[in-house]
């Protein structure tokens, strides 16, 4: 029954500029310089970030339409009517129609020559809100469409530093708030492999230094949003019950099972599987063949996560390589040494 909030979901809704609509929670004794009240109303009603999914949606539609081959109204036309189809009929598609002058439409939706730094800097407020609320993880079409959108406005090579800050806050940290989901895995693969090794090694070092699980609490300032945080919670509860139950005549099962849950979150995964392979070396065999269900930008990311382990891993260097004896390699590092040379025999 709150004014201040329906008033801004009504503005969403009729697809109002973004400023215009969050203008509601800064006037009087609303807000404050450091309160964010669309991130607030996101994370208190579904309905509001609902909405405001849709109000990206809308934004990105005319770029998304002439950049991005849409299959689905060419299959849909294609239908045979003998055969059960219906056919399209007449008049002005559903949904062209807005109460809002046209030059307003015009200020709120991405033109169709817009580029990277545009929609980067247009799309920051509202992404930031439905992330750091965890309202994306209702709406996966919103992340599709980004992804391709993004995926042919990425040059090949590399990117500037406003794109970078992009993908790096919202792209790749999202990809946890959709579990058990490969789709949404090839869609930021698609974009991540036109970059190379050393700005994907980025993304994935800034999600690791910023605390992994609970860890991710403990920073200060806390650099994750809270829905993040839980959803590496739940994956690594997973990933070390799955590691339990594993032995040689369940493998397939389990090692299915280990490559679904990597899907959303393939660093804590991978982490806490390097992390037991230290220990057991006898693990090394049987977790190569289990990454035979994994996807590419699993594959990727494991590639992060050893040479991490290979420098100390969170010690920074400060493990000891060698045996008591001086002359032996560590038990630690003998074993990721094999697993190394498995994996990429294998991959």
């Amino acid at each position: 029954n709150n004014q201040i909030i329906r008033l801004f979901h009504a503005l969403i809704e009729v697809g109002a500029p973004w400023d215009v609509a969050t203008s509601v929670f800064v006037s009087g004794s609303v807000g404050s310089a450091d309160f964010n009240g669309a991130e607030a109303v996101c994370s208190l009603y579904e309905t509001a970030g609902r909405a405001v999914c849709s109000w990206v949606k809308k934004a990105i539609a005319p770029a998304y339409e002439d950049r991005v081959r849409n299959v689905g109204p060419e299959l849909m036309s294609s239908a045979d009517p003998k055969k059960g189809g219906k056919k399209q009929k007449g008049g002005i598609p559903a949904g062209n129609f807005s109460l809002l002058p046209k030059p307003i439409i015009e200020k709120t939706t991405l033109p169709v020559s817009t580029t990277l730094g545009e929609l980067s800097s247009t799309l920051a407020s509202p992404l930031s809100a439905v992330v750091t609320s965890g309202a994306i993880r209702r709406d996966p079409r919103l992340y599709c469409m980004l992804c391709r959108l993004i995926k042919t406005l990425v040059p090949e090579g590399g990117v500037d530093e406003s794109t970078y800050t992009f993908l790096r806050t919202f792209l790749v940290p999202c990809m946890s708030l959709f579990p058990s989901n490969p789709s949404i895995s090839t869609e930021l693969w698609s974009i991540l492999a036109k970059l190379p090794y050393q700005i994907r090694y980025g993304f994935y070092g800034s999600s690791r230094l910023a605390g992994l699980e609970k860890g991710a609490i403990r920073t200060s300032p806390r650099a994750k949003a809270l829905p993040i945080i839980e959803a590496e919670v739940n994956t690594g509860i997973d990933v070390r019950y799955t590691l339990k139950r594993l032995s040689k005549e369940n493998i397939k099962d389990m090692g299915r099972q280990l490559s679904k849950i990597s899907h959303s979150n393939p660093i804590v995964v991978f982490t806490t599987i390097l992390n037991q392979i230290e220990s057991y070396d006898n693990l090394i065999q049987m977790m190569v063949d289990t990454f035979i269900h994994v996807t590419e930008l699993s594959l990727d990311v494991l590639g992060y996560c050893l040479l991490v382990a290979l420098g100390g891993g969170d010690s920074k260097g400060g493990r000891s390589k060698l045996k008591e004896d001086g002359v032996n390699a560590a038990q630690w590092l003998s074993s990721l040494e094999d697993f190394a040379g498995a994996f990429y025999k294998k991959f």
